[in-house]
């Protein structure tokens, strides 16, 4: 089972480990469907000019989210990992670019504008909470 994680089901931990794999997986199908409508949002209403270099970069994060749903399904170490580290990312990141895109002059910004990102960064949290349950429960059944 090299990268895979699993569970005894005998074990007092059990309990934990299965309510952690369900808000990763949560958690993660929730940031991949924000991200996607994020990305084409993005693309459709992105200058013309720059659609191109916009729709790179879009596909690029939904192939790398993609990646990551793909390891939360089958139940791998670098699922978690990845999406770890991504939502450490985002939460740290999306605020920043909000903040920023708040204080700047001239940027009309939409309710959706701000929802979208708020969205996304609490459903990284709910992936690093799921995290957090997985590591609890697995440290009971060592």
């Amino acid at each position: 089972m090299g990268g895979m994680v699993s569970v005894n089901p005998g074990s007092g931990g059990v309990p934990a480990v299965l309510q952690g794999w369900k808000l990763v997986r949560a958690s993660t199908y929730a940031g991949f469907a924000l991200t996607t409508v994020d990305a084409v949002r993005t693309v459709l209403t992105y200058e013309a000019a720059f659609r191109v270099a916009v729709s790179v970069v879009s596909l690029g994060v939904l192939l790398l989210g993609a990646l990551i749903v793909y390891g939360i399904n089958i139940r791998t170490r670098w699922g978690l990992w990845t999406g770890g580290v991504v939502s450490g990312i985002a939460i740290v990141i999306l605020p920043l670019l909000l903040i920023a895109a708040l204080q700047s002059s001239g940027v009309a910004i939409k309710p959706v504008d701000v929802i979208i990102p708020i969205a996304e960064c609490i459903a990284g949290g709910g992936f690093l909470a799921g995290l957090v349950l997985l590591r609890h429960g697995t440290k009971r059944e060592g």
